[in-house]
């Protein structure tokens, strides 16, 4: 149970680390991927502070990386990781749901139900 607690907290940080990086560092650029056409300084902003709680979401997912999560250890990281990755992954999968460019929201959607469905097995076993 160790070594998945392990993999869930790197692939979680590794996501959140790499997709924050560019909202955080590349706002205009991942505007326009993302299909944005009209961006002013505001969204930019917001832009901006979701990438960074992005990144230090994904600090602390690995930094935790070698503690023991699981059952009623580290309940902490995983609640807040559980809530995080399924309220991102529902309103992802909303919006691939109404929208027609769907592969692009599609993938991350996907990522994030994963990860949810991971912390909730991590919720309810016993590392030991």
């Amino acid at each position: 149970m160790k070594n998945l607690s392990k993999t869930i907290l790197i692939s979680s940080g590794a996501i959140n680390g790499i997709i924050g990086f560019f909202i955080t560092f590349l706002p205009q650029e991942t505007g326009k991927f993302i299909g944005t056409t009209d961006m002013n300084s505001a969204d930019l902003a917001l832009m901006q502070v979701l990438g960074s709680a992005l990144i230090g979401i994904a600090i602390i997912n690995f930094m935790s990386r070698g503690l023991t999560v699981g059952g009623i250890y580290g309940k902490p990281i995983q609640l807040g990781n559980l809530v995080f990755h399924l309220a991102t992954g529902l309103g992802l999968l909303k919006y691939v749901f109404s929208s027609e460019s769907w592969i692009i929201f599609g993938i991350p959607a996907l990522l994030y139900l994963v990860l949810t469905a991971g912390f909730i097995k991590l919720n309810f076993t016993s590392p030991v």
